[in-house]
């Protein structure tokens, strides 16, 4: 940063900030009740969005998550049943374009602002939403399902590559990597865990995926060699809550202990 900026609410202390990769950001306050988007370079508000009306009134609000073009904000909603859904924005009109249910987290480590079971396809187009059986690809234009994969099993993440042609998903005891390019009736690769897989995360070349598990331990598996790569270890004093891949992808072989990112 060329110089430091400093920037107060009036709604106190803020429980979460979002990047847009543009001009601006996105920001939840202590009420937990609307989402404020700024200008990076002043500060100034330039909208403010509401849930929609209806329904039971939500708890919280977070997992904050800007379109990579700009254009779209997606945000998790927990009511008081512990009830999750992604609602989503277009940033011009200010008006939902989407709100669907997610898998809300089994551990209470877990809040919304870190799990946030959903993303958008690397041309903006879809977002990728993961309920509690199933994984869905949605247009965002006309809310069409343009792609769905059904499991019997409790699903918990989902994650796509950085091409977008590939989809992560994690579940109870297994991870599974479907090809989006080709038949979803089989996975492109599967491995089985000993313990529920509870985030995910792919390398920027896309070869490499990770998973996070209850046990604390973290699997990164080759995607084209469909063999498991190595096996790290996260903290196990306070307890591993995030992982993400350097943007060489080459740090996790040489100490694997440092890899995992809490």
């Amino acid at each position: 940063l060329d110089r430091e900026q400093n920037w107060k609410t009036e709604k106190g202390i803020l429980r979460e900030i979002a990047d847009g990769n543009s001009d601006r950001f996105a920001s939840i306050a202590s009420d937990g009740v609307s989402i404020s988007i700024h200008n990076a370079d002043d500060q100034s508000l330039i909208k403010t969005l509401v849930l929609p009306e209806g329904g039971a009134s939500p708890q919280l609000i977070g997992g904050l998550l800007f379109s990579p073009d700009g254009d779209y904000l997606a945000a998790a909603s927990y009511d008081r049943e512990n009830l999750a859904r992604v609602v989503v924005w277009n940033l011009t009109s200010k008006e939902v374009v989407g709100s669907h249910p997610i898998a809300a987290p089994l551990d209470p480590r877990f809040r919304p602002h870190i799990h946030r079971p959903y993303e958008f396809t690397p041309n903006s187009e879809s977002l990728c939403v993961c309920g509690e059986h199933s994984v869905k690809l949605i247009r965002l234009s006309d809310g069409f399902v343009t792609h769905q994969i059904s499991r019997l099993q409790r699903l918990h993440d989902v994650r796509l590559g950085p091409e977008g042609r590939y989809v992560a998903i994690a579940s109870h005891d297994r991870v599974e990597v479907f090809d989006l390019s080709s038949s979803l009736e089989s996975p492109h690769c599967k491995f089985p865990t000993s313990s529920e897989v509870l985030r995910m995360a792919w390398s920027n070349d896309g070869q490499l995926a990770a998973g996070l598990r209850s046990s604390g331990r973290i699997p990164i598996w080759n995607i084209e060699r469909k063999t498991l790569s190595h096996e790290l270890i996260g903290d196990g004093k306070r307890g591993t809550t995030s992982i993400a891949f350097h943007p060489t992808n080459r740090f996790w072989p040489r100490r694997p202990r440092m890899a995992g990112l809490k």
